[in-house]
Parts: structure tokens; C-alpha cells; sequence
């Protein structure tokens, strides 16, 4: 693949399989390395970490953060929360990331989508720097990896919305559901 001059960005880009991509990546010389990581100490650190090191003139590096499984304006929740703690808390933004994995993909879920403006170069200190090549480095494996949780949490998802279910359990299905 062609890397020189193209704009690279690496999904998990503060971890360690990130930093090593990342490493590779500036050898090949993009025009721009745009380095995602969930926090945003992290990005920098990695960013700073990777300009000490090299000894290679380094493109424009660009370091983003934020959850790129919740939409893009929750990022930023009141009193300091992390974002995701904060959508699970609120019952309404609960339902909507719920909604957000399990309802077919429309425009409303990808213009709100932390990965989409991150990829479109929308998120903020990208200044439209579109994404040209992606490499996913992040780490999203789960217990449930190999159950068929989409089927199972859309019938239980069903049956809250219809009122069936026991209301002691709707708040705790929903958290399990958006996790």
C-alpha cells in the first residue's frame, strides 16, 4: 500500500500496538498522521512521544480523542464523568445509544458518530484532514464476542419498550445493552 502523502489515521494510536503502527506509519512518510486515542492525555503524550523520537522529519501529527462508540456531542459531559458513564446515567441518551448499535444504520447515526467526523476530518483540530487510509488498532474485544448478543438484546430491547418488562431490571438491561 501507498502511504507517502496520504493522510493516515490510527484507531488506538496511544496503545502499544498503536504506537509501534504509528511508528511504522511515519517511516512511509504520509502527509499526515492523525494519532486516536479515548483520552485525550494519552493521544498527546503518544504524539509528543513519537515527534522526541524521531529521526525523521515528522509530518503533521495530529493527536484525537473521545469515545467513538457514543456520538460526538456527548463527549464533553458536565462535573468531569467520563462520557460513556455519563450517557449510561441519563435514561434518554441511554435509549439512544442503544438505538445507535442496534437500529440499521442511518444518517442520523453516522452524522453524530465520533468515528465518522473523526474519518471525515469534522472532529474538532482536524480542519477537514480527511481520512484517506485507517488502520484499527484498538482494543474491542469482549466476553460476549462469540454470542449473538444482537439478537438477544433487540428481543429484550422489544419487550422493555412494550412495557413487559419488570421495571426493576429496564435501567440495568438498558446499561448491559449499551456496553
Amino acid at each position: 500500500m501507498d502511504i507517502e502523502g496520504k493522510n493516515v489515521l490510527v484507531l488506538g494510536g496511544a496503545g502499544l500496538v498503536g504506537t509501534a503502527v504509528c511508528r511504522e506509519m511515519l517511516a512511509l512518510r504520509p502527509a499526515c498522521l492523525v494519532l486516536a486515542s479515548r483520552q485525550k492525555s494519552r493521544a498527546q503524550a503518544a504524539a509528543e512521544a513519537l515527534r522526541a523520537e524521531s529521526l525523521a522529519p515528522v509530518p503533521r501529527m495530529i493527536p484525537v480523542w473521545g469515545d467513538v462508540f457514543i456520538r460526538a456531542e456527548w463527549q464533553t459531559p458536565a462535573q468531569g464523568a467520563h462520557p460513556r458513564a455519563a450517557a449510561l446515567k441519563d435514561p434518554e441518551r441511554r435509549r439512544r445509544l442503544i438505538a445507535d448499535v442496534l437500529d440499521p444504520l442511518d444518517e442520523d447515526i453516522k452524522r453524530s458518530s465520533l468515528l465518522t467526523r473523526i474519518i471525515e476530518g469534522r472532529a474538532p483540530g482536524l480542519d477537514g484532514t480527511r481520512a484517506q487510509v485507517i488502520i484499527d488498532c484498538m482494543n474491542t474485544a469482549t466476553a460476549l464476542s462469540y454470542q449473538n448478543v444482537y439478537e438477544s438484546a433487540q428481543r429484550l430491547a422489544d419487550l422493555a419498550k412494550r412495557g413487559l418488562a419488570d421495571p426493576e431490571w429496564t435501567e440495568e438491561l438498558e446499561i448491559l445493552l449499551a456496553s
